[in-house]
C-alpha cells in the first residue's frame, strides 16, 4: 500500500491504479472513497491475522466482491526470559512496524515475567503507524513516537533519529 509495494507490483509486471495518500487501512478507504467499486472484483492477499478486518467489511459495504487471500502466517516466536531481558538492556529506542510485532513482544514480556513499565525502563518507543501506536497503548505503553510524514519504514527510520537525536 506504500510507495515500496507499489514498487514490487509494478516489476512483477502488473497495473498500479490506486495508490493512497496514507499507507494506512484509514488511508486506503479514503482513497476508494471516489472510486465506483459495485460489483468489481477486489482480491485482497493478506497474512493469516487480518482476515475479515475493516477494509474488506468497508470494501463489501461499497458493492465489491472481495476475496481475501492469506498469503502468510504470522506467529509469535517463543524467547526464554534471559534472552528477552538481555535484549532489552541499554536500549535506546524500540520500534514497531505492527501491531502483531507489538502483541509479539508483549506476550515476550509476560512469559519473562516482566512488567512493560519496567521492561522499556525509559526506552523510546517509535511505531510505523497509528495502528500500531494504538496496540503500544492497549498494552500500557503510553508515550509513543510517530512518523510525521509518510508511515513507512522510511519515515519509521526519521522518527528515531528525531526521538533519540
Amino acid at each position: 500500500i506504500g510507495p515500496r509495494t507499489r514498487e514490487a507490483v509494478q516489476v512483477a509486471g502488473l497495473r498500479v491504479t490506486l495508490v493512497p495518500e496514507q499507507f494506512s487501512t484509514e488511508g486506503i478507504r479514503q482513497a476508494f472513497k471516489g472510486v465506483s467499486i459495485r460489483g468489481k472484483r477486489i482480491l485482497i492477499p493478506r497474512s493469516n491475522l487480518a482476515v475479515r478486518d475493516a477494509l474488506s467489511r468497508f470494501l463489501r459495504g461499497r458493492g465489491a466482491q472481495v476475496k481475501e487471500v492469506v498469503m502468510y502466517e504470522t506467529a509469535s516466536v517463543k524467547h526464554t526470559p534471559r534472552r528477552v531481558k538481555a535484549a532489552l538492556r541499554n536500549l535506546d529506542a524500540a520500534t514497531f512496524t505492527s501491531a502483531s510485532t507489538v502483541r509479539g513482544f508483549l506476550e515476550s514480556l509476560a512469559q519473562a515475567k516482566l512488567k512493560v513499565k519496567n521492561a522499556i525502563n525509559g526506552t523510546t518507543m517509535v511505531a510505523i503507524g497509528p495502528a500500531t501506536a494504538q496496540a503500544l497503548r492497549e498494552g500500557g505503553i503510553r508515550l509513543v513516537y510517530l512518523p510525521k510524514g509518510a508511515w513507512t519504514v522510511d519515515g519509521l527510520v526519521e522518527a528515531v533519529k528525531e526521538a533519540v537525536g
